[in-house]
């Protein structure tokens, strides 16, 4: 089965990817002298598909069984030159295999030309067929072959200007997405990772007017430059995508030479990257106050507890400090351990409210928990311990890690 190529340079000749009457009203003419010329009842023009050849355009006989004889016969034939005729179907081996008896009565007579790409692959045909048998003169033939070659240039210009459509389609697309997006929205060159376009938010969020930046080097605004002498380009291509896109925190720079975090976006496509950066400087600060609290924390408890321990809540993962042998007299070795074990220490009569307790704690938005129970040491006895603990939770308020503080 013949197929085209679908790369750039080749034309893309898919019947839908034209305004169909247009385009056959455009191609009629041609249909209409290849019939004169080659004295036949019938003329087609067909364009191939993965499938084989697909009519695009007919004219004199419309019969549907006689247009998918024709369209047969030319996927199955080899054209060695650029003009193929058949003036005696029943002796010709590519008729006598794809049609049946009843079939070849339809015709008698076939002729057709290829249309070729720039490269030359042949992307579809004219054809002509009819019910009595004949032959061509050299002359017809090549008068088929100029009427092929003018289909080819009008299936090529339509071609090219549906390319030309698709292109303003998205050039559209890209000045809506600048004009109308409420973050800053940068387009980059991909081998060179200049800025080529950047809307108006960047006024607002960075201080700089869009002209500013234009022809910039994107690296010019970040600090702490991921990229490190590299391309945009050659840095993305060794990240994995998320859900189709690139995402990466970055400090821009902005008029006065100060850093934000902006959470960055990165698409690629047509040879440019689209970058949508949104602030979240109060993100990275309340996340920057979170880690300072806990270090914090785990230093007063360190001074004013005797025993810590910490526990990773999805997991049940828990770790105790290096003072679980002398305060509970548990071995070194029980120091890593999980959330049953500690269960599995809280005297009978304390566990029902202890397990209520953490389960209220943990549902609620707190990020502070204080218990009080009995809890087993490693000899058998108990001791009432007071347990002081910070539930680090994640951005949906889900808790993630306890550390906890235990007194004696």
């Amino acid at each position: 089965m013949k197929t085209p190529s679908d790369t750039i340079g080749d034309m893309d000749l898919t019947p839908d990817e034209f305004t169909r009457d247009e385009l056959q009203s455009r191609l009629q003419p041609i249909l209409e002298r290849a019939s004169v010329i080659c004295d036949s009842k019938m003329s087609l023009i067909n364009v191939l598909d993965e499938t084989g050849p697909q009519t695009l355009a007919a004219y004199g006989d419309d019969d549907q069984q006689l247009i998918s004889c024709v369209n047969r016969i030319t996927d199955a034939a080899k054209y060695e030159r650029d003009i193929l005729v058949i003036s005696k179907p029943d002796d010709h081996p590519v008729v006598t295999s794809q049609l049946s008896e009843e079939e070849r009565q339809l015709i008698r007579f076939y002729a057709g030309t290829p249309l070729k790409s720039v490269s030359g692959k042949p992307v579809g045909y004219l054809c002509v067929s009819d019910s009595s048998s004949h032959d061509l003169s050299d002359d017809q033939q090549k008068q088929l072959q100029v009427l092929g070659d003018g289909a080819r240039a009008l299936l090529e210009l339509y071609d090219q200007t549906n390319r030309l459509s698709k292109k303003n389609e998205k050039l559209n697309l890209y000045s809506l997405l600048l004009k109308n997006s409420a973050d800053i929205t940068f387009i980059i060159e991909h081998d060179s990772g200049r800025i080529m376009d950047v809307n108006s938010g960047v006024e607002k969020e960075l201080g700089y007017q869009p002209d500013d930046l234009k022809g910039r080097l994107f690296t010019d605004i970040i600090k702490s430059n991921p990229f490190e002498g590299h391309s945009v380009d050659a840095w993305m291509s060794s990240m994995e995508k998320n859900r189709g896109r690139y995402v990466k925190p970055l400090q821009l720079i902005d008029h006065q030479q100060n850093a934000s975090w902006f959470q960055c976006n990165f698409t690629t496509e047509d040879g440019r990257w689209f970058v949508t950066a949104s602030d979240i400087s109060e993100k990275k600060e309340a996340e920057q106050g979170v880690v300072e609290l806990k270090e914090k924390f785990k230093k007063v408890v360190k001074v004013s507890t005797d025993l810590i321990y910490e526990l990773e809540w999805n997991s049940g993962d828990l770790a105790w400090g290096d003072e679980l042998t002398a305060v509970l007299g548990y071995p070194h070795e029980d120091r890593f351990v999980d959330y049953d074990w500690w269960i599995d220490k809280i005297h009978p009569e304390d566990l029902d409210r202890v397990i209520h307790d953490v389960a209220e704690s943990v549902d609620s938005e707190s990020d502070k928990m204080k218990l009080i129970y009995r809890i087993r040491t490693y000899e058998g006895s108990y001791k009432y311990v007071m347990n002081n603990n910070y539930v680090d939770r994640d951005e949906e308020g889900k808790p993630q890690t306890i550390i906890g503080a235990i007194v004696i």
